[in-house]
């Protein structure tokens, strides 16, 4: 049986992103700047993407892992992160726009960026998804594709809300508070790097998006070997499941483990009770 891998988890209960986790692209979502005093930063206990734009269209952050993983149809990879909040100051009008979301990308330009897109002046623009693919129904910055799963009732609220992307080298499945929103293309595997933004359109706008508690997870890996020991006749019998050596120890203090000489065959090792020594421990080191 095997069990699924945690790869990355934060809480951003720091100050600062760690950087072995985190890089943060100031590359804008379409073209246009930010200010200067537009960030990225921890507050509370979670991070605050604060983004006033300068020049129009769409500056803002993104905050991408650090790390790349692979996925693949028996080893899928999700990444999940709680957007708590999107926030915002107009200033030129109800006709601003404003994103946040979360991106899956590789490292050759493909990308799915999984948004709430908000206007503030009756549009409804709600939960859709833009795409890089290198297909003909690819929208880098348009209004993308709505998610018909997730229109109305307590989706669009710009409140919290718990988003999820699980990609298997084939698709990448979109979720929203657990709920599978669409199952979008994308034929990429390798190399991934997953992220979460926020975007603002018009100069003067302030967006604000706050993210908490994210986690990549996905793979597999061999369950923990299993150790037993039973008496058979005059015989003590240690048996495991699962591969890895077989170590010894007597008093089980830090570097007191060591392998059993000769390593035994198989996954079994019989000790004559005569030979036993007392408090002696067993496991299997991976």
């Amino acid at each position: 049986m095997a069990v699924p891998q945690v790869l990355l988890s934060d809480d951003f209960s720091g100050t600062e992103l760690d950087p072995a986790k985190w890089t943060v692209d100031s590359t804008p979502f379409d073209s246009g700047t930010a200010t200067a005093e537009s960030s990225v930063k921890i507050e509370n206990g979670q991070v605050d993407i604060d983004v006033i734009a300068e020049t129009s269209l769409w500056p803002g952050f993104a905050v991408y892992t650090a790390k790349t993983y692979d996925a693949a149809a028996t080893t899928p990879v999700s990444f999940e992160i709680d957007r708590t909040k999107l926030d915002f100051v107009l200033t030129t009008g109800t006709g601003a726009e404003e994103r946040a979301g979360i991106y899956v990308k590789d490292a050759n330009g493909n990308w799915i960026f999984f948004n709430e897109y908000v206007a503030h002046d009756g549009r409804n623009f709600g939960w859709r998804y833009n795409k890089v693919t290198g297909q003909a129904d690819d929208d880098a910055t348009g209004n993308g594709v709505n998610i018909a799963a997730f229109d109305g009732g307590n989706f669009d609220d710009q409140g919290p809300h718990h988003m999820k992307i699980v990609v298997n080298g084939a698709t990448a499945k979109l979720y929203l508070d657990d709920v599978l929103g669409a199952t979008v293309d994308f034929p990429f595997s390798q190399n991934l790097t997953f992220g979460f933004a926020a975007y603002v359109d018009e100069a003067g706008n302030v967006t604000e998006g706050y993210f908490d508690n994210a986690k990549v997870s996905g793979g597999e890996s061999a369950a923990a070997p299993k150790l037993t020991a039973t008496i058979a006749g005059d015989n003590i019998v240690i048996s495991w499941s699962g591969t890895g050596t077989l170590e010894q120890s007597d008093t089980l203090l830090p570097g007191s483990w060591t392998a059993v000489t000769p390593a035994p065959s198989g996954t079994t090792l019989t000790i004559p009770k005569a030979q036993a020594v007392a408090h002696r421990a067993y496991r299997i080191r991976q």
